[in-house]
């Protein structure tokens, strides 16, 4: 599971960023706060995804910040309560609540009204979600299980928080010791935490015919006249006729 579970593979959006792509999206709006603060499709439901082994991302941003992040126990954070499923043997979805932090990009989104498996969501302290007490979190959030990595997830949530953006325009929503349950709360798109996802040539996407840059008719119809039978004798008698009587 990912806070923001995000990995990128090479496509950019048109400010020049990258896009944000999740595996298991702790909400299902997820792209960063940067491209939300210029676009004009605030509170849609962006449904861009790959799948990717949840290890590489990991991977990627202890490259990028160590594997303990600079953080105070008074940061602020966000933690919600994910309805998320699990696949039995049998094939079929049992419920699974999960504790994940919130970075403020997913929170933004949310509030203008995208799509969220999140039931519930409070912020706090990060000293108080690193102490994985329940006892210590709001009675809302108490039924969930603390996510995979929960510690240094939660310590890279509370970094985006600490930037000047979320600091003015986002902790508004949701002030530190608040619990919301009124976000856009949807499971069409359901979470389900152990499926393996195997990606085959079926899932190419095939160009529409009306935006052809390849030049894949031309090759098409270069392919048809090559294998297109020659005419019958009949045929050519035809023809013949037909160019007379036309002349």
């Amino acid at each position: 599971m990912a806070s923001i579970s995000a990995a990128t593979r090479g496509l950019r959006n048109p400010s020049g960023t990258h896009w944000h792509f999740t595996q298991r999206p702790t909400a299902i709006l997820a792209p960063t706060t940067s491209i939300l603060a210029r676009s004009k499709i605030l509170g849609t439901q962006l449904r861009w995804r790959v799948v990717l082994p949840h290890h590489h991302h990991n991977h990627a941003i202890r490259a990028a910040i160590g594997e303990n992040p600079t953080n105070n126990p008074d940061d602020f954070v966000v933690l919600g309560l994910g309805h998320c499923f699990i696949e039995d043997s049998n094939g079929k979805l049992q419920d699974h609540f999960v504790l994940e932090p919130i970075g403020a990009g997913a929170l933004e989104c949310m509030e203008n009204g995208g799509k969220t498996c999140y039931k519930h969501v409070a912020s706090m302290h990060l000293s108080t979600a690193l102490a994985q007490d329940h006892s210590q979190l709001p009675e809302e959030l108490r039924s969930g299980a603390f996510c995979e990595d929960f510690a240094f997830r939660t310590k890279c949530a509370a970094r985006s928080w600490m930037r000047d953006y979320p600091q003015e325009k986002i902790v508004r929503y949701i002030p530190l010791g608040t619990v919301r349950s009124d976000f856009n709360y949807n499971l069409e798109d359901k979470r389900v935490l152990n499926k393996v996802n195997i990606v085959t040539d079926a899932d190419n996407i095939k160009q529409d015919m009306s935006i052809d840059v390849y030049g894949r008719k031309k090759d098409d119809d270069a392919n048809t006249a090559t294998d297109a039978a020659p005419p019958s004798k009949k045929e050519l008698e035809e023809d013949l006729i037909s160019s007379l009587y036309n002349a």
